[in-house]
């Protein structure tokens, strides 16, 4: 599989399965959609707390947002509920940025 088939597979399935969020920065905002869950019981370990939700992006979602880095301290907003931004861990192919993986708190 190469990078663009990777992304385009997680843009299907975003498109179909995702909701909408928006990120900010000071006074940046980016509306996107995501894929958003809460963690289950036994994935609470190394300071993952109940009420955290874990977050996949598309780079295609983040072609808007300053280097398609999220970082912690970044917001998040999803069904009227701002929370922030824990840990961003993006997922390459080589050099090609193919997710992120966030977690959120708040």
């Amino acid at each position: 599989m190469t990078p663009q088939e990777a992304i385009a597979a997680l843009d299907k399935d975003i498109a179909a399965y995702g909701q909408p969020v928006t990120l900010k920065r000071g006074a940046l905002s980016v509306e996107t959609r995501a894929f958003v869950r809460g963690y289950k019981p036994a994935e609470l370990i190394g300071g993952l707390k109940q009420g955290d939700s874990a977050v996949i992006f598309s780079p295609t979602g983040l072609k808007d947002w300053p280097d398609m880095k999220l970082k912690n301290g970044d917001q998040f907003v999803t069904a009227g509920k701002t929370r922030n931004i824990e840990i961003a861990d993006p997922v390459y192919m080589g050099s090609t940025l193919v997710r992120a993986n966030v977690t959120v708190r708040g």
